[in-house]
């Protein structure tokens, strides 16, 4: 029965980009570190700016990047070790987001357990939406496995 589904998404360490993310935003305080350090004759916001912020924006910076680093090897390893649970059946879509979103993710349940897939939303876990070409469609029949609200594989029937 296992061969009956394919897997379409599981997650990883640089899943939905979020690492990436933590990265980036490091470089962009490096960048302003290096080469938009306020001159002498700089006004007093600029200063302000560089003394202030740009500390926090490191601290706020390193707090992402650890959390990413964090989830990114404790999910795959839950899915892997198979720490998680595991839901299958027939996919019943209560909510599908729109694709500019500005609304909650699409809702969908499976048996008697709901996930909300958010596309907008950050973090690891499956998020590509029915309006984003998301495979968890209404009638599909799917195997996700899972920890607490997060989509950590999706398999659909074939």
């Amino acid at each position: 029965m296992d061969n009956q589904y394919v897997t379409v998404w599981q997650v990883s360490q640089f899943s939905n980009g979020h690492l990436l993310f933590s990265v980036a935003w490091l470089l962009g305080g490096v960048y302003w570190l290096i080469f938009r350090r306020p001159k002498k004759t700089s006004h007093i916001v600029d200063k302000a700016f560089y003394f202030l912020a740009l500390p926090f924006w490191f601290w706020l910076g390193m707090q992402q990047l650890s959390s990413a680093l964090r989830k990114g090897r404790e999910l795959p390893a839950a899915l892997n070790q198979q720490r998680c649970e595991i839901v299958a059946g027939t996919v019943s879509l209560l909510h599908k987001q729109a694709y500019g979103g500005h609304e909650h993710g699409d809702l969908i349940q499976i048996g008697k357990k709901q996930f909300e897939v958010d596309y907008f939303s950050g973090g690891f876990g499956y998020r590509l939406t029915v309006s984003r070409g998301g495979c968890l469609t209404n009638g599909a029949s799917a195997r996700l496995h899972y920890v607490g609200n997060t989509i950590l594989k999706v398999e659909i029937k074939q």
